[in-house]
């Protein structure tokens, strides 16, 4: 009716303030036209907001991406949800969401895009649309990347996924490279039947932030076997099943992957290097008796895949851990060499991973060099080596007992030296080196937990410890 009188200017604060709370406008008379996409239920929907909206939001994402977003309360998300509601209550919209007012009652002043008032309105609202999407993705892809400056090699590893605010810190921080767990029952829940909403926001944050990550491919879906940390070797299906699973994840994020090819505005940061298991070489991450031969067979039925879903693929192998206590596992240096025994081994591995947890700097070292030995006999020296976890713990049941127990200031001291260690060790051609952990694990808090998730470069509220601050003048980021 306003315009039809000739109004054809509308303040309303509502599209904006919905969206700042993470609600968007919908065709759902039920909930008064609003979706409340922070609540859980959207968690895993990926469905658009509403099917057939134009749209930036409805055309290339997910109710359950919209919902990661608002729950983390990233700006991205606002921006998203901003002009879905514009676009969904644009004054030229007819009643219950259809065009027929414009078609109809601005025909003598041109369509929507016309040269009528309201066609140049409209024009204008883009084009101020336009120039704030431009500068927030500008704001998000411009943030500092030492993978961009140069050879990428500080990384850190994480007990629980970041949420999109701490990737941000992680690169303006100097993080390379995110260590992120990749759970095959995530995405196939059911036996063919794939769901990657999840991931699919998990990417879209760390590509955001100029964030490179580091999968690891671990345990099987509970529906393959009822210990998770078994590796799918049980049967012959088993294992093509988790080489479907690899071949599809690097269709999806790797070089080239749809992923990337559906969402153009998101800035691409394909996945290049995968991780196959977490410390093979442990009882309890094996899921019984460690086994290289079982080992390098889960490895290359992995490489197959992840080559037929991006022949750039590159495989990194589970991290071994240094020297597990008696009865609990295989030293990392006897793994390793069992492992060089099996045929094909050279080809399959890329880069060695490694956990050279140690007391003292010098111990971890030490280690690696240990392991470069085993290296070189086998007649593999030119192959590099990724540290994938490497750090002390600071509080914890049972740390008086640990082998890696520090003081926070310890902590950041003995940081500072590992890092100035690996890197003029040019010999032991360490290319990556991983922290553990970024955050401590965020539990009960009135439970007293083991020492491993006190290692954090933050404690689990989220506030940086000395060694934040040291790992960020060791990477040349900003704390």
């Amino acid at each position: 009716m306003g315009i039809g009188l000739g109004i054809d200017v509308f303040d309303c604060a509502v599209p904006t303030r919905l969206a700042r709370h993470g609600v968007a406008l919908a065709p759902e008379p039920d909930a008064r036209f609003r979706v409340d996409l922070a609540k859980g239920r959207y968690e895993d929907s990926d469905e658009p907001i509403a099917e057939g909206c134009p749209c930036e939001a409805c055309r290339r994402h997910s109710r359950a991406y919209l919902h990661y977003l608002a729950r983390a309360k990233e700006l991205t998300g606002s921006r998203l949800l901003t002009l879905h509601n514009l676009t969904y209550a644009r004054p030229d919209r007819g009643s219950a969401g259809s065009d027929t007012f414009g078609e109809v009652q601005c025909s003598s002043e041109g369509d929507a895009g016309g040269t009528g008032t309201l066609g140049n309105l409209n024009r204008h609202i883009r084009l101020l649309l336009s120039a704030a999407a431009v500068a927030t993705t500008a704001c998000f892809a411009s943030a500092p990347s030492a993978t961009a400056a140069g050879e990428a090699f500080y990384g850190v590893s994480v007990l629980q996924t970041p949420s999109p605010a701490e990737f941000q810190t992680m690169s303006r921080g100097g993080v390379d490279t995110v260590r992120l767990p990749i759970y095959w029952e995530v995405i196939e829940r059911t036996p063919g039947a794939r769901a990657w909403s999840r991931y699919d926001a998990l990417f879209a944050a760390t590509a955001t932030a100029g964030v490179e990550v580091l999968p690891i491919l671990h345990l099987s879906p509970s529906w393959m076997n009822a210990n998770v940390q078994r590796p799918p070797l049980g049967r012959p299906e088993d294992l093509e099943a988790w080489t479907r699973f690899a071949a599809d994840f690097a269709a999806r994020y790797g070089s080239g992957g749809t992923f990337w090819t559906l969402n153009p505005t998101i800035p691409a940061r394909p996945l290049t290097a995968y991780q196959i298991w977490n410390e093979p070489n442990l009882r309890f991450f094996w899921g019984g008796k460690p086994n290289p031969k079982g080992y390098m067979r889960l490895l290359r039925a992995a490489r197959a895949g992840l080559q037929q879903g991006d022949p750039a693929a590159q495989v990194v192998s589970g991290g071994l851990f240094r020297e597990p206590r008696r009865g609990t596992g295989v030293s990392a240096v006897k793994f390793l060499d069992r492992m060089y025994r099996q045929p094909g081994a050279r080809a399959a591995i890329d880069a060695v991973g490694l956990h050279p947890y140690a007391s003292r700097p010098k111990g971890v070292v030490d280690a690696i060099a240990a392991s470069r030995r085993v290296m070189r006999a086998r007649k593999d020296a030119k192959a590099p080596v990724w540290v994938t976890e490497f750090g002390w713990a600071v509080a914890g049941l049972g740390l008086r007992g640990s082998p890696v127990r520090a003081t926070p200031r310890q902590q950041a001291q003995r940081l500072k030296r590992t890092y100035r260690l690996l890197k003029a060790r040019t010999d032991l051609r360490v290319k990556r080196a991983f922290w553990f952990s970024w955050r401590d694990f965020d539990s009960d808090p009135n439970a007293e937990e083991f020492w491993i998730y006190h290692m954090g470069l933050f404690d689990s509220a989220g506030n940086p410890r000395p060694a934040w601050n040291a790992f960020s003048a060791a990477a040349g980021g900003i704390p």
